[in-house]
């Protein structure tokens, strides 16, 4: 049985989603040309706080959903 990949909050991360060694999550996908695209983010969920000194942009969860359309 694999174990599931989790972030610093101990949330479990989705597949595509990685949470770099800085905090900043990164979803990893392959779009419709069979290239690889990053999207990052410094927050996971809609929820969460931004980062002190950090712009407040979407979430990744939001912008793999944009992604996605």
């Amino acid at each position: 049985m694999s174990e599931k990949r989790r972030d610093n909050r101990n949330r479990i991360l989705r597949e595509g989603e990685y949470q770099r060694t800085d905090g900043r999550y990164r979803f990893r996908y392959i779009d419709e040309d069979g290239k690889e695209k990053n999207v990052y983010s410094w927050r996971l969920d809609r929820n969460d706080p931004t980062p002190k000194g950090k712009k407040r942009e979407l979430s990744l969860r939001e912008k793999e959903k944009h992604e996605a359309i």
